[in-house]
């Protein structure tokens, strides 16, 4: 019995050296929002923090500071209501592992921005104003309503990726080059003061970006007008065999 337990311990011990047991990854850390990054002045939304850990809560960060400790039995849950312009920030989920050698786990960071109504809402534009053969280039323009602010671009209503756009005084301008089909979509933007980050103005209403693929749509008509040919052909052909 003795001899056994002696080979076990020895093995575990050459496991260890060897490298056979390793110390498990760090899990990752998710966090979100619901239903939107740009919460409207009064509006609701809830933080939502995600993990497979072995602890049972998790702390909510605001600008990298400890906000409130998120337990699972109530969802990892932080509800935001009747928001303010205070409300908006940089938002991050972390964690301490249970082993004393375990490193601080954080999430992604996640900007959240409280909309203000005083703000004048910005306007988008497209140049050319037409549908796109694939391959044109575009800009897309957006104007706000005051000096010194960042803009935001988005597609298709997905905050999910906001794309920050260098701006000069009260507009900026992206320019696509040689465009394909994936580029379109409707497009909107809202810029923020430099001075009040996290706060920013509503959206703009929606661009359409319409890019044709005439390739596609030739194709199309000749196999279309073949198929046309020879059912003639076959109805002649019928009509000769019959007479």
């Amino acid at each position: 019995m003795l001899s056994a337990i002696t080979n076990l311990l020895l093995g575990c011990w050459v496991a260890k050296e060897s490298g056979v047991f390793r110390e498990l990854p760090a899990p990752k850390i998710s966090i979100s929002v619901n239903p939107s990054k740009v919460i409207t002045l009064g509006g609701n939304a809830t933080i939502r923090c995600e993990c497979q850990c072995a602890r049972k809560k998790l702390i909510l960060c605001k600008n990298d500071i400890p906000l409130r400790e998120l337990w699972f039995m109530n969802k990892n849950e932080f509800n935001i209501g009747n928001a303010d312009l205070g409300d908006g920030g940089d938002y991050s989920c972390q964690y301490w592992p249970k082993t004393k050698q375990g490193t601080l786990v954080k999430s992604e960071h996640l900007k959240i921005f409280v909309a203000d109504p005083r703000y004048p809402i910005p306007s988008i534009n497209l140049s050319p104003k037409r549908k796109l053969t694939i391959g044109e280039n575009v800009t897309i323009q957006c104007l706000g309503g005051s000096q010194d602010v960042e803009f935001f671009l988005y597609k298709d209503g997905n905050m999910t990726l906001l794309q920050p756009m260098a701006s000069a005084g009260n507009m900026t301008e992206l320019f696509i080059r040689s465009v394909q089909q994936a580029d379109g979509g409707r497009y909107q933007c809202f810029y923020q003061k430099k001075s009040e980050p996290f706060v920013c103005s509503y959206h703009s209403y929606p661009m359409q970006l319409v890019v044709i693929d005439y390739t596609n749509g030739n194709i199309f008509r000749l196999t279309l007008s073949v198929l046309i040919l020879l059912f003639l052909v076959l109805i002649i052909a019928e009509a000769v065999y019959s007479w």
